[in-house]
């Protein structure tokens, strides 16, 4: 009786703890992609997006490179506004230990804009001052890599300013020569 009892325990614990693991490893495998997160990014941090038009951006009228492999997205408009060049976005997802921030560049009637958000709980957070070391400049334009995890920081007269690098979950400043 005790041979059974114990038999019928070693079956049932295993496959009860089975049933319950990958629930929970589903929820942590969602994996976006840059296109998923550009598509739930709220309109503040595009000033030249009407809501609703992110599809649009992606279509034909817009000239755009998305890189799915590298989680990167640059999006051009299609018209010019005033004097001013096209308007401009880019995007770049950095992960770290399950934890993806999307770096949001954008150029728009001469003004330059760079923004850190991270997903989480179905809710976007700005988390640009956590994440970035602050950097002193009027109008800097950051350039986000299609390859690797280097954003390149130019003054508004093409100066390079100064190197953020990707490392362990936040950027950190390098010297530039």
């Amino acid at each position: 009786m005790k041979f059974r009892l114990f038999l019928l325990c070693a079956l049932v614990v295993p496959i009860a703890g089975a049933q319950a693991t990958p629930a929970k490893s589903r929820r942590r495998m969602i994996h976006h992609t840059v296109v998923d997160y550009l598509r739930l990014l709220p309109a503040q941090p595009i000033d030249f997006d009407v809501p609703g038009r992110r599809n649009e951006m992606l279509g034909k009228k817009w000239r755009h490179a998305v890189d799915s492999k590298r989680d990167y997205l640059k999006i051009i408009g299609n018209k010019v506004i005033g004097d001013d060049v096209r308007p401009s976005l880019q995007c770049k997802v950095f992960r770290f230990a399950g934890r993806d921030v999307l770096a949001v560049s954008t150029y728009n009637r001469g003004e330059f804009g760079f923004d850190l958000w991270s997903y989480e709980g179905a809710r976007w957070r700005m988390v640009t001052s956590a994440l970035a070391p602050p950097i002193d400049g009027d109008d800097l334009n950051y350039v986000l890599p299609r390859v690797g995890t280097t954003i390149r920081v130019f003054l508004s007269d093409g100066t390079l300013l100064t190197k953020l690098q990707w490392r362990k979950g936040r950027f950190v400043a390098e010297d530039v020569l």
